[in-house]
């Protein structure tokens, strides 16, 4: 995530980042949709005791403190580091797991093996305790003082946890097309063109979705984690509006 003590390009600005046009933008689109998906859930959502609802809650709502931590660490340059990293975690947790149970909450809507629909709840339970953990009490260790012994493996694992995230919502995409196929092949048979056009529209959308994804793991590997940061909270709030969409073509299927 790019919150290491002594990673990034704004950690040689003695009073605050340098913040670019890109980043100022990226930050206020993704608060304008936290906004913006809090008014389509109320509305949208009758029935709310159901994963989606709560995971799709959870994962907008994510967007702003780790956007607000941020803004705390490398804006404001905050010195109460418990603050901003804590921000910067809960988010984070809820952004991308809380995204993650939200791809696998509507594959029971085409996918109606349970075995398998467990095996994807398996892999999201288990990742989020294998790299959320271990990542948070990074942060707070390589945020502790100016030079630790924190900061090295922090951003080892970091990749890491950003790859295996990636690799993640990728495979939970790839089931979904690939059921997706089989799922309105039986439909067109039944329903014509209509439905043809109807796949071909969800599975670009789920493609778009990947594709978003690509540019965090760049901007990773190439240690540009201010830009980052801001994108990936854009991509994260992109992705649950263009979950509405999919949401509606599919109950009108099913």
């Amino acid at each position: 995530m790019g919150y290491g003590e002594n990673a990034g390009a704004g950690d040689d600005v003695p009073v605050a980042i340098k913040i670019s046009y890109p980043i100022v933008v990226f930050m206020t689109i993704s608060l304008y949709n936290v906004i913006e998906l809090n008014v389509l859930i109320l509305a949208t959502f009758k029935k709310r005791n159901t994963l989606y609802f709560w995971s799709f809650l959870a994962a907008t709502n994510g967007i702003a403190p780790h956007t607000i931590g941020f803004l705390l660490k490398n804006v404001v340059n905050s010195a109460n580091f418990i603050l901003y990293i804590t921000l910067i975690s809960v988010g984070w947790v809820m952004m991308v797991t809380g995204q993650s149970l939200v791809l696998y909450s509507r594959l029971h809507l085409i996918l109606w093996n349970r075995f398998y629909r467990k095996l994807v709840l398996a892999m999201i339970i288990t990742n989020a305790i294998v790299l959320h953990l271990p990542i948070i009490i990074l942060m707070y260790g390589s945020n502790s003082s100016q030079s630790n012994p924190w900061v090295h493996p922090y951003m080892i694992y970091e990749k890491i946890q950003v790859t295996v995230f990636f690799l993640q919502e990728l495979i939970i995409s790839a089931i979904y097309i690939k059921t997706c196929y089989s799922f309105f092949d039986a439909q067109g048979s039944l329903y014509g063109n209509g439905v043809r056009r109807m796949r071909k529209h969800l599975l670009l959308v789920n493609v778009i979705i990947i594709l978003l994804d690509i540019p965090i793991l760049i901007l990773e590997y190439t240690d540009s984690y201010d830009l980052q940061t801001a994108y990936k909270a854009l991509v994260y709030s992109v992705k649950l509006k263009l979950e509405f969409d999919i949401l509606n073509r599919l109950l009108d299927m099913s």
